[in-house]
């Protein structure tokens, strides 16, 4: 069964007024608009919008996290170089070490050979000579120049852990973004469809209205062949009413028509009795007639005697 919708709930739907405000009061259309279709195309664009930014921010993001990649990878390099760099100066200040002691110790042994007098000029000199030429396995300039290639390195690992660090809340960030477009995204989906069922509940109407004009005109088809149904049914009655009366009509006159032939039958055998009776009387009369002609001609001869 199709019903028809009240025109104040269209105008609920359609136009986004109350029950009780006409639809042409609502400016359908026009700039202060605020029926569904109008929200769902202003709905639509914002969301086409935050569709775009939504898409720029993805790149950034993955821009974001390439970068992040290459700063980790650096890092890692450097954390392997650092530790290189550790373990060769914990190598080196170990050398360095034992060479002091052997330093310290040698130190102490020319000391003691120095201060023997007994010890000749010329061995003092070959002592003195060969100290003079002992070369230690790293000076303290080259020594300085690795702990600051290592503090520039340590320096550049804090600096990319912080730029890490700094990537990793923009990504955060751009997450958050990613959750409120999907989001977003989502309310358009919701619009989107909320203006496909509005366009199917206008198709809906429209179809609505032609189905009510269609059932109107078939409705007075119907009653139309139903009267003519009606007045050929009242036609065909009163033709079989005639019919039956002219049925009863002749059925009466077929039962005249046998009482007249029993009666015309009756009479024909009464009429033929009668003729034998009148037959038998004409007989009669003759015979009195002669009797009387006979008796007048006794008379007459009697007359004529006397």
């Amino acid at each position: 069964m199709i019903c028809t919708p009240v025109p104040g709930m269209q105008a609920s739907w359609v136009c986004g007024a109350g029950e009780d405000t006409a639809c042409v009061l609502s400016s359908c259309g026009g700039p202060s608009c605020y029926s569904s279709p109008a929200l769902s195309t202003n709905a639509l664009q914002k969301a086409q919008e935050a569709e775009s930014v939504l898409h720029s921010l993805n790149n950034q993001v993955h821009r974001w996290k390439k970068q992040n990649r290459n700063i980790s990878k650096l890092a890692e390099v450097c954390k392997k170089s650092a530790l290189q760099l550790r373990k060769k100066l914990r190598k080196m200040k170990n050398q360095s070490e034992s060479e002091e002691e052997k330093i310290n110790l040698l130190v102490k042994k020319l000391k003691i050979f120095l201060l023997e007098e007994h010890v000749p000029r010329e061995d003092v000199e070959k002592v003195a000579n060969r100290v003079l030429d002992i070369h230690l396995p790293i000076t303290s300039q080259n020594l300085t120049h690795e702990l600051d290639k290592i503090q520039k390195l340590m320096q550049l690992c804090e600096d990319l852990r912080t730029e890490e660090d700094r990537l990793n809340k923009a990504a955060d960030g751009a997450q958050e973004v990613l959750v409120k477009a999907e989001a977003a995204e989502k309310a358009e989906n919701v619009l989107s469809n909320l203006s496909k069922m509005l366009n199917k509940l206008q198709q809906v109407q429209i179809t609505q209205g032609r189905a009510d004009s269609t059932i109107t005109q078939l409705t007075a088809e119907i009653t139309k062949f139903k009267k003519d149904e009606l007045q050929q049914a009242e036609n065909q009655a009163q033709e079989m009413k005639n019919k039956l009366d002219v049925a009863k009509h002749q059925s009466a006159l077929e039962g005249g028509l046998a009482q007249l032939q029993t009666t015309l039958q009756r009479n024909q055998g009464k009429a033929g009795h009668a003729r034998a009776q009148a037959e038998a009387a004409r007989h009669q009369a003759g015979g009195l007639e002669e009797v009387i002609d006979r008796t007048s001609a006794t008379k007459s001869r009697q007359t004529v005697l006397l």
